[in-house]
């Protein structure tokens, strides 16, 4: 078969456009560093039991590409044993249930991607036990700043902080006087709780007194909306007058903050409130390559 030089421009051409499109429309992929220094646990689920979730055991800090799924709303989880109700049913661990996973430690990160943009945010609004940072291969817009370190590395850091706060603050640190639990318990995962007899027996009595302290009917925090209202409601920086101002006096948020640097764009990188606009990085490139560090909840 005879080609002529046009017809073999032609084809590597196209060749190459395939191969940009195949680039172009490539999931995008995570890197998971493990530094917890204990094996780690790792799933990806849309925590709804309609599919058996991936799960990838991370013995040691070797790096561990993961591929994330075209989909809404899915959740990677990073957990100190199985995550067992997670694995067979698909169902999310709740903190306060030793029998859906509540006696094993975990966080997790939130994503949604459409094949070669994706969405991400680390959430400390309702419970972790591990420290999670984010770090992005590139500056993209005012989303993400490359090689900043968003987040904290130390767990102690942030339970110290929030003992430094006071009561009702330091009731949300877990209490580990036998050094087998390390769990800090976000306002938020507590105050929908119709009254403090209502949260579970399993957990410890002292998120009963941050309940009775700041009930989310009270005032205190944002008079005159009500607590849970107001951490709900609020966006850090939607521009109305106090908002701002309110979430940053809670002592939750001074606790967290303390403990990161924001980037050149004042962003922290990890949600504290539900609406906090300083939390997610959206609509990234697949080329933006992105790292996820998990340090150890001992330390």
């Amino acid at each position: 078969m005879n080609l002529t030089k046009k017809h073999i421009v032609c084809l590597v051409v196209c060749l190459m456009l395939v191969l940009v499109g195949a680039v172009a429309f490539a999931n995008p992929q995570v890197t998971i560093i493990n530094k917890s220094g204990h094996p780690l646990y790792v799933y990806d689920s849309d925590g709804k039991g309609t599919a058996t979730p991936l799960t990838k055991l991370l013995t040691d800090a070797t790096p561990f590409k993961l591929t994330l799924q075209s989909a809404t709303g899915r959740k990677i989880w990073f957990a100190a044993g199985q995550l067992k109700a997670l694995e067979s049913r698909g169902v999310e661990a709740d903190p306060f249930n030793p029998t859906n996973d509540g006696d094993v430690m975990f966080n997790f990160m939130e994503y949604t991607s459409n094949g070669s943009v994706y969405t991400i945010d680390n959430s400390y609004v309702d419970v972790f036990s591990y420290p999670i940072t984010l770090m992005f291969s590139t500056t993209y817009k005012d989303v993400c700043q490359a090689y900043h370190e968003y987040g904290f590395t130390s767990f102690s850091a942030v339970a110290k902080a929030l003992q430094s706060q006071g009561a009702p603050w330091s009731n949300l640190v877990w209490p580990n006087p036998s050094k087998k639990m390390y769990r800090i318990v976000g306002p938020n995962k507590i105050w929908p709780f119709k009254s403090a007899n209502d949260i579970p027996p399993q957990a410890p009595a002292n998120y009963r007194q941050f309940w009775n302290a700041l009930p989310p009917n009270g005032t205190q925090l944002f008079n005159p909306v009500g607590n849970f209202d107001g951490w709900k409601q609020f966006y850090q920086d939607d521009g109305v007058a106090g908002h701002k101002e309110a979430l940053l006096k809670t002592g939750y948020f001074k606790a967290l903050l303390s403990a990161a640097s924001p980037d050149k764009y004042g962003k922290h990188g990890f949600y504290i409130s539900p609406k906090d606009s300083k939390a997610e990085f959206t609509n990234l490139p697949s080329s933006v390559q992105l790292t996820i560090t998990v340090y150890p909840y001992e330390k």
